[in-house]
């Protein structure tokens, strides 16, 4: 079975890798990843699912082979976060979603956080391939994503999966009025896992 991501958030994912490598970068990028069609047009706007995992799997492997591990991690998460916001704003045309989003901000801040989480998931589950799971643990909360587009496909010796880790920071962030939360992906299938899971803490840096 072939899993993939709606074209209109994909556009999105390839608009913010755009933006933070430069045209010229991503072009590098697209053609390490070995796409036939190279760059010479975004997806058509829509709702169909056409850019497959093992795509956007491809460009995020072909950053860390062109920029190195150690960039290549830096520049999939800022990808990551610019997803994230533009996401929203995507989603922001869809009115039963924008009543979701806006409900939670008035949550004490540890039950937004949880909330908003497992709305995020839910989007996610309902608008891509994904399957992405909330539990809780302690005072933690993992997110465990069985289906991950970020590293399908992918063997690795450690976790691969940095746009995500963007994605959950700039989610939270957005979720918390602008606080910072430390993302960790402590399970990744690219090296083994059943599933990508990733910890973070239910309340930021300063708390």
């Amino acid at each position: 079975m072939k899993y993939a991501y709606p074209d209109q958030l994909g556009r999105v994912i390839l608009q913010a890798f755009g933006e933070v490598l430069g045209r010229e970068g991503l072009s590098r990028v697209v053609f390490q990843a070995g796409w036939d069609t190279g760059l010479r047009a975004l997806p058509a706007e829509g709702w169909g699912a056409d850019i497959s995992f093992e795509t956007l799997a491809s460009l995020e492997c072909a950053i860390d082979e062109v920029y190195g591990m150690q960039t290549g991690r830096g520049l999939s998460q800022r990808a990551g976060r610019l997803s994230l916001r533009q996401g929203l704003c995507t989603l922001a045309r869809h009115p039963r979603a924008t009543r979701e989003l806006s409900a939670i901000r008035v949550l004490p801040l540890s039950r937004r956080i949880t909330r908003g989480a497992e709305l995020l998931s839910g989007l996610l589950n309902r608008y891509t391939d994904q399957h992405v799971q909330i539990e809780r643990k302690n005072d933690h909360l993992l997110w465990i994503n069985e289906l991950c587009p970020h590293c399908w496909g992918r063997e690795t010796h450690d976790p691969c999966c940095h746009m995500a880790i963007g994605s959950l920071q700039e989610g939270l962030a957005w979720i918390s009025g602008g606080k910072h939360f430390l993302v960790e992906e402590t399970a990744c299938r690219a090296r083994g896992d059943p599933a990508c899971t990733f910890s973070f803490r239910l309340s930021p840096f300063s708390q």
